[in-house]
């Protein structure tokens, strides 16, 4: 999760209620059935490995849905530094 995602739990407590209940939820889930916890795991790896190399591909679908969102004809511009 990104940063934002912490401020907004920081900020706003329906957020942080949301979360430890979804929280407790998973934990209940996980407890009961535990081979649950590893096939989430196991589907979380494969999820990861199917973007690998696509980041910048992903950004740009990103920009084109919230351009057509706003009914806006989009642009990107990438810029490549040295680290």
């Amino acid at each position: 999760m990104s940063g934002r995602g912490f401020r907004l739990r920081e900020t706003n407590p329906a957020y942080a209620s949301s979360e430890d209940q979804q929280a407790r939820i998973s934990f209940d889930e996980y407890q009961g059935r535990p081979n649950r916890l590893v096939s989430d795991f196991n589907g979380e790896k494969t999820f990861i490995n199917d973007y690998i190399g696509r980041e910048i591909l992903e950004l740009l679908q990103n920009a084109n849905d919230a351009a057509a969102k706003a009914g806006k004809r989009g642009r990107v511009r990438f810029e490549l530094a040295h680290a």
